[in-house]
């Protein structure tokens, strides 16, 4: 299996950005590229290449934030290590929700409501325990700049730890598109019922799908908070932050492994200059304009925008 060369060449390039002299709102963008990347290739890993839609992965970002977060202030563990329970703690989530629902057949729309329930639960639970979490008002993380804390004064650090965490994921799912998990998936994705005809075990393929994408995107939660150093149950567990998510892959193509990060390369410059052109006033108008955005590639570009890239090299 060889390794993509221009993942490799993209990746340098990118560490050699903060040598040039550029603006820390500049950086600012990049890390959020690189999160939401981030976010939405390990979405894709259950999405994509399996099918199962989960209109609800806000619910795993909340919890690696909160739990971390919760675990440094009560009890001044650092991210790093609360990083591990955050995981674990959304690998339990996930399987609550997910062994039962692949096991009895739930599937298609109702696998998606079921995600976009346990993330409204999730956020009730958070604003109701305010005492502790500090209800719907959020909580500040305290500052204390050092690398044990994962606060820095610089974006540079924020930068480097979003690139390599970014380039992880994508090289994990570049590598299950091409072995023999990746295969069983694109096989339960494209008919559930002739894969588990020919022997493979779709309930436990699923699953394993599941977990390493709420895996990977609870860490996502984990950077969010440290890098923010403010965290709320809206922001965090509400639909726009899934729909966010579900759209970037979408719209760069779900079914590949690069097609999130160009999702990403398009809707987060895009919603950036759109954040400040409109204002907080008119922030409904960005999720009419990413509705209206998803609509048009869907109608006339089925495969992403990936697959209009592939179609033009090919000509």
């Amino acid at each position: 299996m060889p390794f993509p060369r221009n993942l490799l060449i993209l990746t340098i390039l990118a560490a050699v950005i903060p040598i040039l002299p550029l603006p820390s709102y500049f950086f600012h963008i990049l890390i959020m590229l690189l999160l939401f990347s981030y976010l939405s290739t390990a979405w894709t890993i259950v999405s994509g290449y399996a099918k199962q839609i989960s209109l609800g992965h806000s619910s795993f970002v909340g919890l690696g934030a909160y739990v971390s977060t919760l675990l440094l202030i009560y009890f001044g563990v650092t991210p790093w290590f609360g990083a591990v329970a955050a995981i674990a703690v959304s690998l339990a989530v996930a399987v609550l929700i997910g062994f039962p629902a692949f096991k009895f057949g739930v599937r298609g729309p109702y696998f998606s409501f079921a995600t976009m329930a346990l993330a409204a639960i999730l956020e009730s639970i958070f604003i109701s325990a305010r005492k502790i979490t500090g209800g719907s008002l959020g909580i500040s993380i305290p500052y204390k700049e050092s690398w044990a804390y994962f606060q820095f004064s610089s974006k540079i650090p924020y930068y480097y730890i979003a690139l390599l965490t970014w380039f992880l994921a994508v090289t994990l799912a570049f590598s299950i598109e091409r072995n023999w998990f990746g295969y069983y998936l694109m096989a339960i994705r494209e008919d559930e019922d002739a894969a588990e005809a020919v022997g493979i075990n779709v309930t436990r393929s699923k699953l394993i799908a599941l977990l390493l994408s709420v895996g990977l995107t609870a860490w996502g939660g984990v950077f969010y908070a440290q890098y923010n150093l403010y965290i709320d149950p809206a922001t965090l567990f509400g639909l726009p932050l899934s729909f966010q998510i579900a759209t970037t892959s979408t719209i760069g193509n779900p079914k590949r492994w690069i097609g999130p990060t160009i999702g990403a390369l398009v809707l987060v410059p895009f919603s950036e200059i759109l954040r400040v052109v409109t204002g907080a006033t008119f922030g409904s108008l960005s999720f009419l304009l990413y509705g209206a955005l998803l609509i048009i590639v869907a109608r006339f570009l089925p495969n992403g925008l990936h697959g209009l890239m592939t179609e033009k090299a090919k000509q």
